[in-house]
């Protein structure tokens, strides 16, 4: 292969082993492939096809599942920006709340205004 140029390397491990999802093609003997290259069918070269029509399908199923898990995750991102679109700025949030406890406060109550100021003196 080398002499070739090829650079495609040959691993002996199985498909299990190498973590590859394929369901593994049967040996060709040689007089099987010199029929198939006649165009002729065989016994081996109709389970090869067969095989071979197979992991076409699981390879699609795989790319279905990861296009869906995708999907789903950007649901959740688009919830999530969505959600943060629809909150007011921090710098709000600080006025929207000294205001509230402006409103609901009595007037005569100077220790709640005091601590207003201590917490939040930046709002002013």
């Amino acid at each position: 292969m080398e002499e070739n140029k090829i650079q495609e390397k040959v691993d002996h491990r199985s498909y299990q082993i190498q973590g590859i999802e394929q369901i593994p093609t049967i040996h060709l003997v040689v007089s099987a492939t010199q029929i198939e290259k006649k165009a002729i069918a065989t016994n081996r070269g109709n389970i090869n096809r067969e095989i071979k029509h197979q992991n076409m399908i699981l390879r699609e199923i795989s790319r279905r599942i990861k296009a869906l898990l995708n999907w789903i995750r950007g649901i959740g991102k688009e919830e999530t920006d969505n959600l943060k679109s629809t909150l007011p700025h921090k710098e709000n949030l600080l006025s929207i709340f000294e205001n509230l406890i402006r409103k609901n406060a009595d007037n005569h109550n100077t220790d709640l205004e005091k601590y207003i100021e201590i917490m939040l003196p930046q709002s002013h």
